[in-house]
């Protein structure tokens, strides 16, 4: 028996077009993804604000943030 297989990935990205945007998406998802997680969640404060930060200097210089993303299959 002869298999043969082919691989397509496609390059895609997320595009935030504001750092607001992108905070939002970051404060309901990986924020909560850090390995030692406070009880009391006091971390989100510190990580949004630095997170914020450069996020917000990474829009001003490039219009947008984007996430860049491979699918394959």
């Amino acid at each position: 028996m002869v298999c043969s297989a082919e691989r397509h990935v496609l390059e895609r990205a997320l595009v935030f077009q504001t750092a607001e945007s992108k905070l939002c998406s970051y404060a309901t998802n990986r924020i909560d993804g850090i390995e030692v997680r406070p009880v009391d969640s006091d971390h989100r404060a510190r990580l949004l604000s630095l997170v914020g930060t450069r996020i917000e200097a990474i829009t001003r210089r490039e219009e947008a943030f984007r996430v860049a993303e491979s699918v394959g299959f």
